[in-house]
């Protein structure tokens, strides 16, 4: 576990925090398993959601 003064989180979520990693698992399972009707949602396709979890979601 990183110390309080490591401010760049080294490590995955699941080691880092446990909870929204469960979180991120049960809403990931939530999607597969039900139809959502909202027609300003949309499901992302798997490819799109590796690039948001790259590198280049460090550029805002």
């Amino acid at each position: 576990m990183p110390n309080h003064r490591d401010y760049l989180f080294r490590g995955d979520l699941e080691e880092l925090d446990p909870d929204v990693a469960e979180l991120i698992r049960h809403e990931t399972a939530r999607q597969q398993s039900y139809l959502i009707l909202i027609p300003s949602e949309s499901t992302v396709p798997a490819a799109v959601r590796e690039a948001l979890a790259s590198s280049f979601h460090n550029l805002y």
